[in-house]
């Protein structure tokens, strides 16, 4: 038991950052509750403790710290950052905060009440005039569409999808749709970050122009299905994308072939990166360490 506990700890979150080890140590996250965290590079964010963002957040600090951390790296290279699926705006927020962006945001959140939490915590930046927010989700269509919510948003609100659950359809809403192509400037180079549970092909089928020109520069997205079954992967590598699954050691994030085995004990979402063939701009992706951490 004790050294279940001590390997627990054992997380760069926590050793090279004492504050929030001693916050984990000494603090229970309450039950249910709407909290008010600063977030580590000094952002206020409002965030339900219900949830496993806002418990990611209120323990370690960050969310998801691998794909976080490459992000962080990539859109200092980029003009400009894309944020599809935001969610309550974890990674908005981030992207505002590193200062040696100072790109335009655009973020995509179909979902009514999230979109609603998102704007909140983007306007406590101070920075919310970078960002350009749409209430509605991207496919590879403009029109309407069905917003799936699955029966378990109450205890993790990135989970609506237009991809219908094979789990149980808790209610539906109807949301609008756009293509990609329709509603970025393509003489820019972007960073783009991909969370639609399931729906991540529809959104780049939506792209095709943007990458085939690469004005997608790097493709930050979360596939579920195997990489030999995936939709995304057929997409980006016909587009000549070099794609990566995203591993995270103590010493730092780590590029690794998609098919190579994963870790038994992995506990968060399967991310992947995809960068355009031949783009030397973003070696920083494949370097050791925290940056993220060091910067705040």
């Amino acid at each position: 038991m004790i050294n279940k506990i001590f390997s627990g700890l054992m997380k760069p979150e926590y050793l090279l950052r004492p504050n929030q080890l001693v916050h984990r140590l000494t603090h229970k996250i309450p039950d249910n509750q709407t909290l008010e965290l600063t977030l580590p590079w000094n952002s206020k964010f409002e965030l339900k403790s219900s949830d496993d963002i806002g418990r990611s957040i209120y323990h370690l600090g960050f969310y998801e710290l691998s794909l976080s951390e490459l992000i962080w790296r990539a859109i200092e290279k980029s003009d400009s950052f894309i944020d599809v699926g935001t969610n309550i705006g974890y990674f908005t927020s981030m992207a505002l905060a590193n200062t040696k962006f100072q790109g335009p945001v655009i973020s995509f959140e179909p979902h009514p009440e999230l979109y609603q939490a998102a704007k909140k915590n983007i306007e406590r930046t101070g920075n919310s005039s970078r960002v350009t927010f749409h209430e509605y989700a991207l496919s590879d269509q403009d029109g309407e569409a069905t917003l799936f919510i699955p029966l378990e948003m109450e205890t993790n609100n990135g989970l609506a999808s237009l991809e219908k659950p094979e789990d149980g359809v808790g209610s539906e809403i109807k949301v609008a749709i756009k293509k990609l192509d329709d509603l970025i400037d393509q003489n820019i180079k972007h960073v783009i970050k991909i969370d639609t549970e399931g729906h991540e092909a529809g959104v780049l089928k939506g792209a095709t122009q943007a990458l085939s020109s690469g004005a997608l520069e790097v493709v930050f997205f979360e596939e579920h299905a195997k990489p030999s079954e995936a939709q995304t992967f057929s997409i980006l590598k016909d587009h000549d994308y070099d794609i990566y699954r995203i591993d995270r050691s103590f010493w730092g994030p780590k590029l690794v072939d998609p098919n190579a085995p994963t870790s038994a004990k992995k506990w968060q979402p399967t991310n992947y990166v995809a960068i355009k063939k031949g783009n030397q701009n973003y070696g920083s992706l494949y370097d050791s360490g925290w940056k993220i951490i060091s910067d705040n």
